[in-house]
């Protein structure tokens, strides 16, 4: 008769091959993600061959192949940190830390020590609590970023083996999404530019109006997280979580609905993050809008220009409270024309930030989206973390750039073109005399060129109104 505890201990692979147990199928992980060079929590979903396994991260979608050896399994986070406790005591404030998330045994996450008292610790998760919430765990419930990668060098993480080798490495912590899809397919627009001209905005206030026949501006609006579905700009850290600018004009269309233009150089940073093909990266599919709001009861003047570009709302545009949902969504920022034209540019980046938070300029790279419950209450659902930040100067009535954003885990996947107007005082009079007056999109654009003379003088330039009626090839 079969030994079954002996047979418990044993683990099919992928190829038939059989070992350690250790880490298994349905194993929770600590697993090291190398786009942030710190360990997530993550599932095992499969073994392949003898040292590699297919994990999927907490709240992201499709798996990773990983080396085991990048694989720290959960329940030896307790262990590790009652023996670093026993052998070394207390850590300091400051330190990082993996920690306890809350009650829940099975969840451990990446931490920094903001306070000690006796016996416990107040930890700040990273990527969490946008409100700088702290929270206690026991100081047998962290245990150091130090302590662990003497663990993983020794490679006693799961109770023996050795270190990794280079191929392992190679593949850790790689973003983890599906393979790279193709550009979405162009279909020819429904409407010339003449049969759109006459669309009536919604309401009769602010200019809110959407080209598209099956999307309504004030549809836009998420409930769950506040925020508009795009790029919406917005200071991270703030009372009740993302507090954003005042919106005051959202013009939206798509390739299907009429021609639209857009700079060459985005059209070439969007088609790097797709699937090399022979199609030409002018022909593919878009969501394009205009937004124009104002931003200066946001801003922190003493930190200089900076406010963040979320795009949580359009990414996750069914999230529900409760839920944890993540990815790494690309999107970059675009300063328009030559400099000497037009004084309201982005700048590269604030010398003193952390490079990897800030929006890449004239290319499109991974920056993280993550929506989660409070802590202390998990219908109020927070936007994390503190990134796609962007610079500019205070001393501009207007800021004027294009973003990018990508959804490549959609079913289909989802560009998003942005053209933003930001004005960091108040929205310039005659800019805004116009948006409450026009009613249609013909108005609109007839009011900027009839009025382009004020308009510029008080934003200083045209670039940015020429830019708008370029978009739409408007000429009269």
């Amino acid at each position: 008769m079969a030994d079954n505890s002996q047979a418990k201990d044993v683990e099919k692979r992928k190829d038939g091959a059989e070992s350690d147990a250790t880490i298994s199928i349905g194993t929770k992980v600590l697993a090291f993600y190398k786009h942030e060079k710190i360990y997530y929590p993550a599932v095992v979903r499969t073994l392949v061959g003898e040292k590699e396994a297919e994990v999927q991260y907490l709240g992201f979608p499709g798996t990773v192949q990983l080396h085991t050896d990048s694989l720290v399994p959960i329940e030896k986070c307790a262990e590790f940190a009652k023996d670093e406790y026993k052998r070394f005591g207390s850590l300091s404030v400051g330190s990082k830390v993996y920690a306890r998330y809350a009650e829940e045994e099975q969840l451990w996450y990446h931490a920094r020590i903001t306070a000690t008292n006796a016996g416990s610790y107040n930890v700040r998760f990273s990527g969490f609590d946008h409100d700088g919430t702290d929270h206690k765990c026991k100081q047998t419930e962290a245990f150091s970023e130090r302590f662990l990668k003497r663990i993983m060098r020794k490679g006693s993480a799961r109770g023996g083996g050795k270190k990794g080798d280079s191929k392992g490495k190679d593949k850790a912590g790689t973003i983890p999404r599906r393979p790279i899809p193709n550009l979405p397919e162009k279909s020819d627009p429904k409407f010339t530019l003449e049969q759109i001209l006459s669309s009536k905005k919604e309401g009769s206030a602010n200019f809110y109006l959407s080209i598209s026949e099956d999307t309504k501006v004030c549809d836009m609006m998420s409930p769950i997280l506040a925020l508009y579905q795009c790029g919406v700009p917005a200071r991270y850290g703030g009372e009740g979580g993302y507090p954003s600018g005042e919106i005051a004009a959202i013009l939206r269309a798509t390739t299907d609905d009429v021609d639209l233009q857009i700079p060459d150089k985005i059209k070439t940073a969007i088609a790097a993050c797709f699937a090399k093909d022979e199609s030409s990266p002018n022909e593919f599919a878009f969501e394009y809008i205009w937004c124009a709001s104002q931003i200066s009861d946001i801003l922190k003047p003493k930190d200089g220009g900076s406010v963040n570009l979320v795009h949580h709302a359009w990414v996750y545009k069914d999230i529900q409270p409760g839920q944890r949902r993540q990815c790494q969504m690309p999107m970059g920022v675009f300063n328009m024309g030559d400099e000497n034209k037009w004084a309201g540019r982005l700048e590269v980046k604030n010398p003193a930030s952390k490079g990897g938070r800030d929006a890449s300029h004239d290319k499109c790279t991974p920056q993280r989206v993550s929506v989660h419950a409070a802590k202390r209450n998990k219908w109020v659902m927070c936007c994390s973390p503190n990134n796609a930040k962007i610079y500019f100067d205070l001393k501009n009535p207007l800021i004027a750039f294009w973003s990018a954003a990508i959804d490549r885990d959609a079913e289909k996947p989802r560009i998003l073109v942005q053209f933003n107007w930001m004005f960091t005082q108040r929205i310039t009079a005659s800019t805004y005399s116009l948006l409450q007056k026009a009613s249609t999109l013909k108005e609109l654009l007839d009011g900027m060129k009839s009025q382009k003379a004020d308009i510029e003088k008080e934003i200083g330039g045209s670039a940015p109104i020429d830019e708008l009626l370029n978009t739409f090839s408007y000429k009269s």
